[in-house]
């Protein structure tokens, strides 16, 4: 499974500077992206859910990297595992949505990404 977090943290660090869910380090600079480990059973797809914060007067920064992502994932990526298999990522539907801070300097869009596994990782 390990070498699932590689693939997505090599995916997701293309685009801005990305972190797993719950291991984001104090000193971490925006923009970045937040994303959760989420791992399916063999041939089925889960939902992987990736925020993207940025601290903008506007989205656009935000919205540009959620083009990135978009075109990446627009039919369907295959990123191959260091153990052998891959894993593909295709949209979600929605694909982006705004979604309210805490914090009202803070721009942060959800982007739902589907995951599937063409190789049994356990």
């Amino acid at each position: 499974m390990e070498s699932v977090f590689k693939a997505l943290y090599s995916f997701f660090s293309q685009f801005a500077p990305a972190y797993a869910e719950g291991a984001i380090p104090t000193e971490a600079e925006m923009p970045y992206i937040v994303y959760s480990i989420s791992v399916p059973e063999l041939f089925e797809s889960t939902v992987l859910t990736a925020s993207i914060y940025s601290k903008s007067n506007g989205f656009l920064e935000a919205v540009g990297i959620a083009g990135q992502i978009s075109r990446a994932v627009k039919i369907c990526k295959k990123l191959p595992l260091e153990d052998g298999g891959s894993i593909l990522l295709y949209q979600g539907s929605p694909f982006v949505m705004n979604v309210g801070n805490y914090d009202e300097r803070v721009r942060q869009l959800y982007l739902n990404i589907q995951i599937a596994v063409d190789k049994k990782l356990f």
